[in-house]
């Protein structure tokens, strides 16, 4: 979408995080679908679903298992 003319970029905002929480964060990194499978395993939730947003960000939909 256009960002409205003095308002806020948000996906602009979005980027910012994350590349700040990659340059600052010990274990900060990009991870693939399954890499976060297996973090989510590793705590008892599982993925239900992954949501494209036609941008670099996508939703994902965590459940316990």
């Amino acid at each position: 979408m256009v960002p409205v003319p003095g308002q806020p970029d948000v996906g602009i905002s979005l980027l910012d995080i994350a590349i700040a929480m990659m340059m600052f964060g010990d274990e900060a990194r990009q991870r693939t679908e399954e890499e976060y499978n297996e973090l989510f395993a590793a705590t008892g939730l599982g993925a239900a679903r992954v949501v494209g947003t036609g941008t670099a960000f996508s939703i994902l939909e965590v459940k316990p298992r």
